[in-house]
């Protein structure tokens, strides 16, 4: 089966990488599209969350974001998609 994966944030390539992954385990292929149903933003993974530097990092008040997203925003995101294929 066919899944599609959107998210409405520029999405680094490296969720996209661990998604199909994880989809392939579970004997599915997916397709991931950012900038679907608008655009809160960059999404960065946890190395750049971690680092705290980077234009992606640097550029939330650009989308009216509070602030930065925390370190441990990736995380979770990454458990969350991942566990649609468990």
């Amino acid at each position: 089966s066919i899944s599609l994966i959107a998210a409405n944030a520029e999405v680094f390539s490296s969720y996209s990488r661990e998604l199909q992954q994880a989809a392939r385990q579970s004997g599915k292929t997916i397709i991931t599209v950012g900038y679907a149903n608008g655009m809160l933003g960059y999404l960065p993974d946890q190395d750049v969350l971690k680092l705290q530097c980077g234009y992606e990092y640097k550029s939330w008040h650009k989308f009216g974001l509070p602030g930065p997203f925390p370190y441990q925003t990736a995380r979770q995101f990454s458990t969350g998609l991942a566990g649609m294929f468990s």
